[in-house]
């Protein structure tokens, strides 16, 4: 008989990008991967993604320039005025993907522009892959990231961006269990039991 089997297990997300592989492609997470000495070999596991952000703290660019805005600004004239500022302030664009098992190359799911911000700042990055506060990924698919220039460089010195995260992986797997048929043993109580001589001597009474 085959019994199915769920695992679950709670997994945290963390990597980096610095000045020694900035401009690589980076694997940040796929389901399973995370601290294999707590997986059950041969299972594939799915994730299900609570928490994901960036952490970006660059100082090598100068810093993002911020909008001057007047209290009689409308709407338009504050989005003009930040749409210039990101325009004149150096920048790196920050590509994310998804990969799994029937794309060759990395699909582009979203690209963030990030900034020196003092001392330095978060952006969640869920919204980027689900319309929801969570994301679920299959055993076969993988979020990978890459930094491109944009005329500015990348990463140098200390700067970092710093991917971090929670998931709850889950592991289904089946066991078969071999079983028999056997009917268990029939007893009979001592005292139900009637000899010879008992039937003889009720006998005797009944004709008496």
């Amino acid at each position: 008989m085959l019994t199915k089997i769920e695992t679950f297990r709670n997994t945290n997300i963390l990597a980096e990008i610095n000045s020694s592989n900035t401009g690589q492609l980076i694997d940040i997470y796929r389901p399973g991967t995370i601290n294999p000495s707590s997986a059950i070999p041969d299972v594939s596991y799915s994730g299900f993604i609570t928490s994901l952000r960036v952490a970006i703290n660059i100082k090598s660019i100068g810093e993002l320039q911020l909008p001057q805005t007047s209290p009689l600004d409308t709407a338009e004239d504050k989005a003009r005025k930040q749409r210039e500022s990101v325009l004149a302030s150096p920048r790196i664009l920050l590509n994310l993907y998804l990969r799994n098992s029937q794309l060759s190359t990395p699909s582009l799911v979203g690209s963030i522009l990030i900034f020196n911000r003092f001392p330095y700042y978060y952006i969640p990055l869920i919204p980027y892959f689900s319309d929801n506060n969570t994301f679920d990924i299959a055993p076969d698919t993988t979020i990978a990231v890459q930094l491109q220039d944009v005329d500015y460089g990348l990463l140098k010195d200390d700067d970092k961006v710093t991917f971090i995260g929670s998931a709850i992986e889950e592991g289904v797997y089946f066991t078969y269990e071999e079983t028999t048929n056997s009917l268990p043993p029939v007893t009979t109580e001592p005292s139900s039991l009637l000899d010879n001589s008992s039937l003889i001597n009720n006998s005797f009474l009944l004709r008496n």
